[in-house]
Parts: C-alpha cells; structure tokens; sequence
C-alpha cells in the first residue's frame, strides 16, 4: 500500500469516527426547570439553559422537552412547558470574573458580554447569575450552554 493511499484511509477512519458519512437519528432531551424559570420558558422568551456537562451531550438537531414540577419535585407530575430544537450546544465556564464559552471538546474561547447571557438565561443581571451559580454550583462552574429555538409559536397546554 502507498503512503498517499495509507493517508487516505487513515483520514476515512478519522472521519467514520467523528460520524461523518454516518446517518445519526436524532436524540431526544428532556431538561427541567426550577418555578423561578418556567414561566420564561413557558412565554418562549428563555432561548437557553446553562447546565452542568451531561453524560450524553445533546448536539444540535437534537429534540428537548422543556419541563417543570406541577408540585413537589419526583412526587408530582412533569408539565411540558415547549417542544423545542436544539440550534447550538457550547462549553461554558463560569467564575468570579466572567464567562468564557468555547466550542465543545476544545478550541478557542472567547468571553461574551456576561450581562447579555445572565438577561437570556432569566437573571436581572450577572451579579445575580454569578451569585446564583456560586449559591446552586459552586465557583467556578463547568458545563455546557443549550441554545434551542421553540418547535411551535405557542405554549403546549
């Protein structure tokens, strides 16, 4: 075998093992939201959650049940507050002085406005976000951002 055909077919198994050429089903998520977030989620305006980093990584294209406890958590029914596709999941990191997303499994990161992530995610502002990760996490946190855009204009009943 020549070198340039060993190349080839070591770059085919390369890509065979990022699942290039393979067709992957979609997954399906389900993520629950405390009372404080729901109704954002519910109105369709909270577009992402920050999360510590899952087992199995959702990737974009994946499906996402959005829900929250009608009573006490475990002890009470799931109501469905959307449907929703994911568009982009991403690494976040999370300290004291700011947030740095990057792409998942390495790459650059870059930092962006903090206030603008703390309003998306449902915080008044990012002293409140930091405050609340430090309280909920732990400083600093590592996981991973889900963006998603709604499957359906309306809330589900």
């Amino acid at each position: 075998m020549s070198v340039e055909a060993l190349r080839e077919n070591q770059a085919q198994l390369r890509a065979l093992a990022r699942g290039a050429g393979c067709a992957r089903s979609r997954a399906h998520f389900v993520r629950m939201f405390k009372p404080r977030f729901a109704a954002l989620v519910e109105a369709g305006t909270k577009l992402q959650t920050v999360r510590p980093k899952p087992k199995r990584m959702p990737q974009p294209g994946d499906t996402i049940s959005l829900r929250c406890w009608t009573g006490l958590p475990y002890r009470s029914k799931q109501r469905v507050l959307r449907e929703a596709e994911i568009r982009d999941v991403r690494e976040i990191y999370i300290c004291d002085d700011g947030i740095c997303l990057y792409e998942i499994g390495g790459g650059a990161g870059w930092a962006p406005g903090e206030h603008g992530i703390a309003k998306a995610d449902g915080f008044d502002s990012w002293p409140e976000m930091r405050e609340w990760f430090r309280e909920t996490h732990g400083l600093p946190f590592h996981g991973i951002i889900i963006f998603w855009h709604n499957v359906k204009d309306e809330p589900r009943p």
